[in-house]
């Protein structure tokens, strides 16, 4: 608000002394026309000159136009014809060239004409001149005036307005705020404004899905710890009531809680990894060919019973950050491993510019394969797992501007990453 009232001040600050401008050199437009039409007597007189001597100049031409003339001889003035009857009290420092000059109570235009005898001052009637001169001067000053006025008027009717629109917005938002509904108005402003108003209001809708995405994250992950937690809570009691007696129960109970625990705390971190902001790496050169195949064996060592293979359809020397990749590709994996039957192969694709992980299993329908994305989602609660992975998996992705794209058939999926 301060920066847009600083602007408008500017601007009619800009205005007026333009304005002030305009009117000034309109000013000395009419002057220069009033003062070229008394310049043309001047003009008159000097081509009619023939003779200037003794006996001075021929008076017919002096009689066509009132005029005093003297000449300057050494500084000294003579006064070769004085209609105006000025001689008296004329003063040599006040001549000045095509100026109105005040010589006693007459006003008069003076002009100065080189001759072969000295300078030739010729003097003409100014008071109409000066007088047309001081009323076109006021009226250029109160068109100034009134197009000052008008500006900041227009200036002040602006600046009410804005603010006036300013402060609907700010009950708007604060009413926004306190019930989390609605829009702000963009109706009345100007462009520029409403282009901003329009930004807001697209932040205030991501900032409102990502407050219902919260509370959906945080009654899913409520619900995924209250089942674990009560097994522990379960065995532990049932622990301190039977367990020291019965060598069996506390075996089984403590067995229990420690399977639990160990998911719990799988849980816990997946929810801390997707909830915090993922950590900035450096990018740097890779054969994309042998990371794969240092993940993947390390997942042969976890999982002796799966076939795991490499399909490497083309060379890819990539200049990635190295960390989430790997991070995507065991989420792949593991999807792999948890949702395909335990004699399928798992297949790992490498092509110059993407990877994926390819697993039998039944077709995922296309109004699923963007919801398998979000936090919790699972197509088969039977199986283990949290939901969580293809979404950390996702928002990795979309950190580093990189795709995550499903191909699904009968008998195969395919979960591809491709680097943009």
């Amino acid at each position: 608000m301060y920066s847009k009232s600083k602007n408008i001040l500017v601007i009619s600050l800009v205005s007026i002394i333009s304005s002030l401008i305009v009117v000034t050199m309109a000013y000395f437009f009419v002057r220069n026309i009033v003062i070229g039409a008394i310049k043309r007597n001047v003009l008159v007189i000097s081509k009619e000159i023939r003779l200037i001597g003794d006996n001075g100049i021929d008076n017919r031409i002096l009689k066509k136009i009132p005029v005093s003339v003297f000449l300057l001889i050494n500084g000294k003035p003579k006064t070769i014809y004085d209609a105006l009857d000025i001689s008296d009290q004329f003063d040599l420092s006040q001549v000045r060239k095509d100026r109105l000059v005040r010589i006693g109570s007459e006003t008069v235009f003076t002009s100065i004409i080189d001759s072969p005898k000295g300078k030739l001052v010729i003097a003409q009637p100014g008071e109409k001149t000066a007088t047309i001169l001081q009323k076109t001067s006021r009226a250029f000053f109160l068109l100034w005036l009134v197009s000052t006025g008008i500006i900041l008027l227009s200036v002040f009717i602006y600046y009410r307005r804005t603010t006036e629109s300013f402060r609907e917005l700010i009950e708007r938002a604060e009413e926004i705020s306190r019930k989390m509904e609605g829009f702000l108005p963009t109706e009345g402003l100007d462009r520029n404004t409403a282009k901003f108003i329009a930004t807001l209001n697209k932040m205030i809708e991501r900032l409102r899905a990502n407050i219902e995405e919260e509370k959906r994250f945080a009654s899913y992950a409520a619900h995924e710890l209250k089942t674990p937690l009560a097994n522990i809570i379960g065995y532990t009691n049932m622990l301190l009531r039977w367990g020291l007696q019965d060598e069996d129960v506390a075996q089984k109970s403590l067995s229990t809680i420690s399977a639990t625990a160990e998911k719990l705390n799988a849980l816990v971190t997946k929810l801390l990894l997707l909830s915090s902001p993922t950590t900035e790496f450096n990018s740097e050169k890779m054969n994309l060919c042998d990371l794969v195949s240092g993940v993947v064996e390390e997942f042969r060592n976890l999982y002796h019973s799966r076939k795991l293979l490499i399909d490497y359809r083309e060379k890819s020397v990539v200049k990635l950050p190295k960390e989430p990749i790997e991070v995507i590709l065991r989420v792949f994996l593991d999807n792999a491993i948890k949702h395909s039957p335990l004699n399928g192969d798992i297949t790992v694709i490498v092509e110059k510019d993407r990877f994926g992980v390819s697993n039998p299993g039944p077709e995922i329908m296309e109004e699923y394969q963007q919801k398998i994305f979000d936090p919790f989602f699972r197509l088969d609660f039977a199986k283990e797992g949290h939901g969580l992975g293809l979404t950390i998996a996702k928002n990795i992705a979309e950190k580093y501007s990189w795709e995550l794209k499903v191909e699904s058939k009968e008998g195969t999926n395919t979960f591809w990453l491709i680097f943009k």
